[in-house]
């Protein structure tokens, strides 16, 4: 049977519209993941947490910077239930922002390090198997949402 992993992503975007992007350091075959790969901000939720809670916590170990520091309006913007593998699917609760000017990230976690900030074409242009592939249906959603 498939096991359901639940996260959080967060798609921050600075005012022209660029994407916050990491890159993983650690290789995570079993949730499609690979070292070198560019990613969005994602974090498991732990026993216990709300969507929310984790949402504070990828801040903090993803990004390493304080939200108020980066003056950002945080809003749900969808649920997704994405196939990472035979074994595992992720339902994700993405979040989206847009903050006041580019930063560097400094994040606190280990698997992860600043890579930059690219536009969704540049991002969507890369080899799939150079991004993690949840950042594909996250894109879409916006495409979709703004075309409404």
């Amino acid at each position: 049977y498939m096991k359901i992993i639940c996260g959080v992503g967060l798609l921050l975007r600075e005012p022209a519209g660029k994407v916050l992007i990491l890159r993983e350091l650690k290789s995570k075959p079993h949730y499609g993941k690979y070292a070198g790969m560019l990613t969005l901000p994602f974090e498991t939720v732990e026993d216990g947490e709300t969507t929310y809670d984790a949402l504070r916590r990828l801040i903090h170990e993803e990004i390493g910077v304080e939200i108020v520091e980066i003056a950002v309006d945080l809003v749900f913007l969808k649920e997704f239930l994405i196939e990472l593998s035979v074994d595992y699917s992720v339902q994700l609760f993405v979040f989206t922002g847009t903050v006041t000017q580019q930063f560097i990230a400094c994040p606190n976690d280990t698997d992860v390090e600043y890579y930059g900030w690219m536009s969704q074409q540049d991002i969507l242009r890369l080899d799939p198997r150079h991004r993690r592939q949840e950042v594909v249906p996250i894109f879409d959603a916006i495409v979709n949402a703004i075309a409404r």
